[in-house]
């Protein structure tokens, strides 16, 4: 119902517009007939000329009173869920209080002015509001009636549809997953493909939603939350694994290196500047820079407490619009296109935080060769299932960019065979 009232606003300005300017117009025009009769008009040249003559008095202009309820109405979304919108200066709103005694028996009032109306659009326009107030007056009474934009905590909407359209269906996930045992409830999360191999292995990649205002950045509560939502949730994967229960292509630590596959985390947050409906507007915000990583060793990519997090602004009214769509290919672009995008932006920051080496150690030496530069390589080396069912295994090594490369990996030449390698 909102989007329809953003729509109309968005698309009748120029009514708007022209609609006062007539009125005022209309109330400068000079009424003669009363000029003539009431006034001594002076004689200038042979011609009378009337110093002060009679304008016609159009008190009650009954299409402007639909028109600034109208626009008292959109002031009012604007201020309660952060719309950017110019409400039309030629119009003369009500003020707090006359606003509020109309709400209060707004579709008693709508009713009552139905019958001057007769263009099309003025018509739809009171349509439009007669159904909002009567589903707004719905609620208050408690009757049953969902309207999802009419909810007063906004961040709950938001988070609700996100989560339907990204994440996986609640019942599909283990237990303990989305509702964790200490309390803690996950936004979202989804099993998707890792950030090491495009075609290989699948994580959970988990996320927060938040609609923020213009100008709010994420605080570090957040930060801290949804990195004790991910250990959470690497240790239910873990306890899986222990279990023998964590099926493929989930994979989350390797056995052989004891290296942890990098735990994906976003935030998303909304944000209106235009209404636009029709574009995701996706990005990653400002801020992100500052949330990357949460660690133990600078250097140790595949260590289990190495949690990687990015955070994205998204258009709201694009969400909208896609949640109530009835086309369920519609939703179906938008979550595998949303997820590419977290990963591909993720794998971009890998790729430019770290310099990745494949490490295939000669035939029949490669548990010999874990072994031996065990020390070395704890944390930084892992082995992706491509890498184990290949017909000879070899190791995903990460160094830090900033750093030099270690000097002990050209030692590594006499025993394996070493290549560049870049995620994808």
């Amino acid at each position: 119902m909102v989007q329809s009232l953003l729509r109309f606003y968005q698309e009748n300005q120029s009514l708007f517009t022209f609609i006062r300017r007539y009125n005022t117009s209309q109330q400068r025009r000079t009424d003669w007939g009363r000029t003539v009769s009431q006034q001594q008009p002076l004689i200038q040249a042979g011609k009378p000329v009337y110093a002060n003559p009679i304008t016609k008095q159009k008190t009650a202009h009954y299409d402007e009173e639909l028109l600034v309820l109208f626009m008292n109405t959109m002031q009012q979304l604007s201020q309660q869920y952060g719309f950017r919108l110019t409400i039309n200066p030629l119009y003369t709103l009500l003020t707090e209080t006359e606003f509020k005694r109309f709400q209060a028996s707004a579709t008693r009032r709508l009713k009552q002015i139905r019958s001057r109306y007769f263009s099309d659009k003025l018509v739809r326009l009171w349509q439009l509001l007669h159904l909002y107030y009567a589903h707004q007056e719905q609620m208050r009474s408690q009757r049953a009636f969902r309207e999802i934009l009419i909810v007063r905590d906004f961040n709950i909407v938001f988070e609700d549809m996100i989560d339907a359209l990204l994440s996986d269906p609640k019942p599909t996930l283990p237990a303990a997953f989305k509702d964790q045992p200490d309390g803690k409830r996950v936004d979202h999360i989804y099993a998707y493909t890792g950030l090491l191999e495009p075609q290989g292995d699948s994580i959970y990649h988990i996320g927060d939603s938040k609609y923020y205002t213009a100008g709010n950045t994420i605080g570090p509560e957040s930060v801290f939350k949804q990195f004790t939502y991910a250990r959470n949730v690497i240790q239910l994967n873990i306890d899986l694994l222990n279990e023998g229960k964590l099926a493929p292509p989930l994979r989350y630590r390797d056995e052989v290196t004891e290296g942890y596959a990098p735990t994906p985390n976003f935030f998303i947050s909304a944000f209106v500047n235009d209404l636009n409906f029709g574009t995701d507007g996706l990005a990653l915000r400002d801020d992100t820079d500052k949330l990357r990583t949460n660690r133990h060793f600078a250097d140790r990519l595949f260590d289990r407490d190495t949690l990687l997090l990015q955070a994205y602004n998204i258009n709201f009214l694009y969400v909208l619009a896609t949640y109530v769509s009835p086309d369920a290919a519609q939703q179906n672009r938008f979550r595998e296109s949303t997820r590419q995008r977290f990963r591909t932006e993720m794998v971009t920051y890998l790729n430019k935080s770290y310099s990745f080496w494949k490490i295939t150690p000669h035939p029949s030496t490669f548990d010999s060769f874990v072994t031996k530069h065990f020390r070395q390589l704890i944390g930084r080396m892992y082995r992706p299932a491509a890498f184990e069912t290949a017909p000879e295994q070899s190791l995903l090594i990460a160094f830090p960019n900033q750093n030099n490369t270690p000097a002990f990996l050209s030692a590594f030449e006499k025993e394996a065979t070493l290549s560049i390698f870049t995620l994808s």
